[in-house]
Formats: C-alpha cells, sequence, structure tokens
C-alpha cells in the first residue's frame, strides 16, 4: 500500500537527526549532491538550517532538486549528454537535452562543425572491465556522419565534462540565490551517488573526475562524499515520512526497487538506523528494463501508423521536440483508472513538425489513420484540430506491457527467495503511476509486503544525497595494523620469545635481532565510513601491519623471532597506520620493492589490541608471538610484560604490485593510500608514472578473533 505521513517515522528521524547535530558530520553551509545516472543527471541543494539541524523530516523539506535542462517538459533530470570540441582541447559545448538539440542541429548544416556527443558513457565503470580506470576509453558520435569516427578519448574527462556543467550549474544557482559576493564564500559540500554494484575502481574513477572538474583539491578531500544510489532512495523516503513505516523499520529487510531511464535494478537490504546503514541480503539484480523501453515501442508504433519511408524523412530535432512532450505525457500514464469511464490514459500527440518533415498533409494524416483502424477492427487513433493525433488510453499502455512484465517478473522471483517487508519504488521511471500499479499487483501476489511510493520518487536518490552528507560518522571498533621488521633491543622488548620455525625465519645482512612490529593502519575509535569510507560505522580493536624489527631480549623476551639473511633474530612488531581522531585512511608515501626481481610486496594486516602512541618510537612495542608465547607470557609474573598479538589474528596479505617494473630500480616507488569502512579496506596504489591500482580486502566482524574490545 502507499501511505502517507507516519507519525513515528518522523519521531524516529527527530532522534537521528540529533545524533547528526552530535557528531557533526558536516560543517558547511552548502551541501551540493550531484545524481549521476546512465540516462539523466540532476542536483540538488541544501543549506541546513541550524534552527531545524534535529529534524531531518525538516531538513529533508529544505532540500532543493534541479535539472540543467530549465526548458525541459520533465524537469526531474536533464539527459546525461555531453557535447565536446574535439578541435578545441575536448572543449564543453553543452550538456544535457542542449547537448542533444545541438549536435542535430549542427548535424543537420550542410557543412557541419565538429563536434561529438557522448551518451551512455556511464555503463563503462561496470565492473570487472578494467583495472585502471585511466586507460577506459569512450567514442562518441561526430557530427560528420560521413568521414572517420572520432577518436577515442578517456572516459575520465566525458565525466570530467559532466561534473563541470553539473557543478557549474549549481554554483550559478547561487549566486542567483545569494548574490556574487556572498555565494563566493559558502563553502560547499559534495556528493556524489555510485550505483550500489560499483567496485572501488569505479569509485577511484569519480573521484579522479571530481578533482578534475576542480570540485575538490584531492581525492580524499574532506569536503567530497561518494554515496550509494540505494542508501539515498531510502533515506529520501524515510525523511519525507511518506511510507507507511515506522520506529519498528529498524531491522527489517527493504527492498529498493529503483527504475531509470535505461535499467532497473533490484536490491534487497535490511536496515539499520541508528547509523543508517544497510546489510545486504540478496544479490544486486539489474537488468535494461529502463523507460526508453517504452519509448521504443511508441516510436515502433508512430512507424507503424506512418510508415517506414516517411519516419526516414523526419530530422533528428523534430523527433526530439515530440518525444520530449511525450515524456511529461508518459508520467500520466496509470494515474486515472482506466475503469473509471472516460479514455483514461489517452494521449494527444502534436505532430505538425512530424507531418512536416515527413511531407505529408492533413488529407495523408486521415487516410493512415482510417487505414491502420481498419486494420486494428476498432478506433484506436484520432486525428485532432491542430495537427494532433489522439492514441487511445489501450495503446499507449500496450507500451508500457513488455517492459513492466520484465520488472515485475524479476521482482516476483526475488521475492520468492528473499522476503522483504517494504517495497520502496525510486527513479525516475519510478514516477510512473502504470509501473506502481503494476508492482504493486505483483507483490499482492506474492503476500505481505508493503509498496513504498515516495512523495518525489523521480529526485528520491538526489535528495537523498544531500541528506546523507549529514550522516554522523563513528568509530573503528579494532586495530588494524602491517608488520614490518624493527630493531630488537633489550631495553624495549625484554619479553620477546625467540621462535625457530622455518616459515618465520627471515633474514639481515649483519646478523642483529629483529622483531615483528605492528604498525597501525586503522586505530580503535578511528572515525571511518559506512559504505565508501567516509560515513560512520563501527569496527571492534585496532588494526595493524606487521613488520620485522630487531630483537633484543631485554626489550621482547617473549617476541616470536624472524632470522634475518645474515642470521638477526626478528621481532614482528604492530605499527598503528592511522591514529585516533585522524582521517579514515593511511599513506605511505615511499613504499619501495627490497629487490630489483621484488614484483609484489606482501604486506600483512592483524588485527590487535590498541597500540599506545606514547612507547613509540623507542619504547615497547605491540609483536606478534607465537600461541605459546602468548600462553606464557600470559602466566607470567613480570611487570614487564608487553602487548602482542597472534598468528591467529592476522587479516589477511594485501598483495601490492611494483607497478614500475620497467623503470630503473631506484625509480620504483610507490604510495600506498589504504580507506576503510565497515566491511572492507581498500587500497590504492600509484606510481611513480602515475600507474594506479586499486584492490580491496574484506574486514572481519567483530568478535572473531582473540583480541576483543
Amino acid at each position: 500500500m502507499v501511505a502517507a505521513a507516519a507519525v513515528g517515522v518522523a519521531a524516529l528521524l527527530v532522534v537521528l537527526a540529533a545524533e547528526v547535530a552530535a557528531a557533526g558530520r558536516c560543517r558547511h553551509s552548502t551541501i551540493v549532491a550531484i545524481d549521476f545516472g546512465t540516462t539523466g543527471t540532476s542536483y540538488a541543494i541544501l543549506y541546513p538550517d541550524k534552527s531545524v539541524v534535529g529534524d531531518m523530516v525538516a531538513l529533508a523539506r529544505e532540500v532543493q532538486t534541479y535539472s540543467t535542462d530549465e526548458s525541459a517538459h520533465s524537469s526531474n533530470k536533464a539527459r546525461t549528454a555531453v557535447l565536446l570540441d574535439p578541435a578545441d582541447g575536448n572543449k564543453l559545448l553543452a550538456f544535457g537535452g542542449a547537448a542533444l538539440k545541438q549536435f542535430h542541429e549542427m548535424a543537420e548544416q550542410y557543412e557541419p562543425p565538429l563536434a561529438v556527443l557522448y551518451t551512455d558513457f556511464k555503463m563503462v565503470l561496470e565492473p570487472g572491465v578494467s583495472a585502471d580506470p585511466a586507460s577506459l576509453l569512450v567514442i562518441g558520435a561526430s557530427t560528420w556522419r560521413e568521414g572517420p569516427p572520432p577518436a577515442p578519448v578517456p572516459l575520465l574527462l566525458v565525466i570530467q565534462r559532466m561534473l563541470e556543467a553539473v557543478a557549474k550549474a549549481a554554483r550559478d544557482r547561487m549566486v542567483a540565490q545569494w548574490g556574487e559576493a556572498l555565494a563566493a564564500t559558502m563553502p560547499v559540500f559534495w556528493v556524489v551517488t555510485v550505483p550500489a554494484i560499483w567496485d572501488a575502481r569505479g569509485k577511484a574513477c569519480m573521484r579522479r573526475a571530481a578533482v578534475a572538474a576542480g570540485l575538490v583539491p584531492s581525492v580524499d578531500a574532506p569536503n567530497l562524499l561518494l554515496a550509494l544510489e540505494p542508501v539515498c532512495a531510502l533515506l529520501a523516503a524515510i525523511a519525507e515520512a511518506a511510507p507507511a513505516v515506522s520506529e519498528s523499520l529498524d531491522g527489517k529487510s527493504v527492498m529498493i526497487l529503483d527504475c531509470g531511464g535505461s535499467s532497473v535494478d533490484i536490491t534487497v537490504e535490511k536496515v539499520s538506523l541508528r547509523p543508517l546503514v544497510l546489510s545486504e541480503v540478496a544479490t544486486l539484480q539489474s537488468g535494461p528494463w529502463g523507460a526508453r523501453e517504452v519509448d521504443r515501442q511508441m516510436r515502433g508504433f508512430l512507424t507503424m501508423v506512418l510508415g517506414v519511408e516517411a519516419m526516414a524523412k523526419v530530422d533528428a530535432s523534430s523527433l526530439m521536440t515530440l518525444m520530449d512532450r511525450w515524456e511529461s505525457d508518459k508520467m500520466l500514464v496509470g494515474k486515472e483508472d482506466s475503469d473509471a469511464g472516460g479514455d483514461a490514459d489517452e494521449v494527444k500527440l502534436r505532430m505538425g513538425d512530424i507531418m512536416d518533415a515527413a511531407g505529408l498533409s492533413m488529407d495523408d494524416i486521415h487516410a493512415l489513420v482510417q487505414a491502420f483502424n481498419r486494420r486494428a477492427g476498432c478506433e484506436v487513433l484520432t486525428v485532432g484540430a491542430r495537427k494532433t493525433l489522439k492514441l487511445h488510453g489501450k495503446v499507449v499502455r500496450s507500451f508500457f506491457v513488455p517492459v513492466t512484465r520484465k520488472i515485475t517478473t524479476c521482482l516476483r522471483d526475488t521475492l520468492s527467495l528473499h522476503r522483504a517487508d517494504y517495497v520502496l519504488l525510486v527513479g525516475g521511471f519510478g514516477s510512473s503511476p502504470y509501473l506502481l500499479r503494476e508492482v504493486q499487483e505483483a507483490v499482492r501476489e506474492v503476500g505481505a509486503t508493503d509498496v513504498v511510493w515516495p512523495v518525489r520518487p523521480g529526485t528520491a536518490v538526489v535528495s537523498g544525497a544531500a541528506l546523507y552528507a549529514l550522516q554522523p560518522a563513528t568509530a573503528m571498533p579494532y586495530t588494524v595494523s602491517n608488520m614490518r621488521p624493527e630493531a630488537d633491543g633489550p631495553e624495549t622488548h625484554p619479553e620477546c620469545a625467540r621462535a625457530s620455525t622455518p616459515d618465520s625465519r627471515a633474514s639481515t645482512p649483519d646478523g642483529r635481532a629483529m622483531a615483528r612490529t605492528l604498525v597501525p593502519v586503522a586505530q580503535v575509535g578511528d572515525r571511518v565510513g559506512a559504505h565508501d569510507h567516509e560515513v560512520g560505522c563501527t569496527v571492534p580493536s585496532t588494526v595493524d601491519c606487521i613488520r620485522p624489527a630487531e630483537c633484543a631480549p631485554a626489550l621482547h623476551a617473549e617476541c616470536a623471532g624472524v632470522m634475518a639473511p645474515d642470521g638477526r633474530a626478528m621481532s614482528r612488531i604492530l605499527m598503528p597506520m592511522a591514529r585516533v581522531g585522524a582521517h579514515d585512511h593511511f599513506t605511505q608515501t615511499s613504499l619501495r620493492p627490497p629487490t630489483e626481481d621484488t614484483t609484489t610486496i606482501p604486506i600483512k594486516l592483524y588485527r590487535a589490541p590498541r597500540l599506545d602512541a606514547a612507547e613509540e618510537p623507542t619504547g615497547r612495542r605491540t609483536v606478534v608471538v607465537s600461541g605459546a608465547a602468548a600462553a606464557a607470557a600470559a602466566t607470567a609474573t613480570t611487570a614487564a610484560s608487553v602487548p602482542s598479538a597472534t598468528d591467529a589474528a592476522l587479516i589477511g596479505t594485501l598483495p601490492v604490485p611494483v607497478l614500475d617494473m620497467d623503470a630503473p630500480f631506484d625509480q620504483r616507488t610507490m604510495s600506498l593510500t589504504v580507506s576503510f569502512s565497515q566491511t572492507e579496506l581498500e587500497a590504492t596504489v600509484v606510481s611513480r608514472r602515475g600507474r594506479t591500482c586499486v584492490m580491496t580486502m574484506p574486514l572481519p566482524p567483530p568478535c572473531v578473533y582473540y583480541f576483543a574490545c
């Protein structure tokens, strides 16, 4: 059922927003959210009002959503279309519907100027396409139709131009509202939406494009957030208080049915509200069942009526004008009950431009319509005044049947395997009353599941993205560290236990003792991201990386030693990668291979207790010891006991590739950035020559390993 506002939800959101205010997530006076879709793109602006910062419902009413196409009949989104001038450094000529219109007008000139149109380029970022976003290229459509195809350009450049166009529209809007002088002083917090299915590579590409477009100065800028589309849609639906949900939503399963122009994504998520975190229940289902299929059916019908030869004469601009007006009519289909009498869902098409382009007179149209009605056996078409063609409601509804049947079939199949308490219908195509009715019917057949239809389904993602910037950040529940060797002196590691197992041996040139120290990557208490390593979640002890260090009996009497090549004993000491209160990532700028033959640098990551910064770099360190050594240390009476972790706390090994193997050995240095989320870490490696590699590693849930909170 579609419900009105729920008092329980409003009360719940007041509590959530109070937590947001306390956390102080976003300190900027302006939030600009960009919903970058395959077919359409929109943006939203939110000026967080301090007087209502504790009321998320009130904040939702303050979100202003816009399209860059001011003259479009459908104002939800502008077409994701970019027109570039390759002769002028791929300068942006136009974006959105204006790009399509200008492209066709230029192409129809006798000697058209060169320009290249790019559409559907977001689909190139589907997972698994390439390991390096910089290597992805796209080919557009040239206004020179008789010449060779245009040269491929980097996908990153096209996305950059798209972001530039939307950012300019947002800034122009701010200037119009506040004046140029005041708008220039207002810091902007940017939020860009990304699909839930995207991997780290796609997110990295968006961050780099945001930097290139001038939104932020660096990929890890604190005022840039990537937000998952399903999370944003759900947050908007809750904040608008439109669905029949209550406090009991916490812990419930929600199917998010995101229906766009080119595709439909179906996810089932379990909802946790404090903070807002979604846990995947079912693998994402996706298909090419967007609103474009309805448009294709309508164009096919028009071709049946007028004939192939007549439609071939119609220029692209005339057809675009017709389809733009059809867009508004399409979203009204299903609004009225077809059994209520009259001709519900009828649509009147203005055919003047089409007739002129095809060379058809009114007599020709009357003859074609009569012939079609005879073939149909009933009157489904009528010629109206002012060169209009009225389509009967039955004909119009038939355009929706093929695609909605595919959507509801997938919906039924998914619900039969994964029960959901609610189905949330959002997206541009999700605004269709006809699709809503079909989804409701399918849900009734399956069982007790309510359909939630937000007040503005087409802008749910972008308005939710603006609110998402206000969600509180929370902390890592354990420390993640990497291991590295470190000199072991008696005064530092008095309880280091020596081990002689082959797998614990390493070598050093001069025989000095070494300890396996843990270096924190992310410290317990660090603020990290729930989904894109930026917005709140909780994870339980410190995660460290292990490194061998020279071992001294006085310092590490119980340390599991590692032998270096020169015979020195080594202790495995844990060193934190990040500190409490630091940003949610660790960066090492001078990572280099140990030998010329090294192609991969293995970095072992351990879960460990919190590391004391006051003890470093000369004090006792957290070390990796054997299980037996840990047990012995637990029963020891000495007061000089040091923190330790066993090999059972190993999270995994991060294989960092040496990207510039063709470079001289002394030029193979790389930078390594490790970011953390609730469930995984993301490592980005950038070589001296600019080559990039992005890797991910799942993080263990709380209380799995020996060291607990």
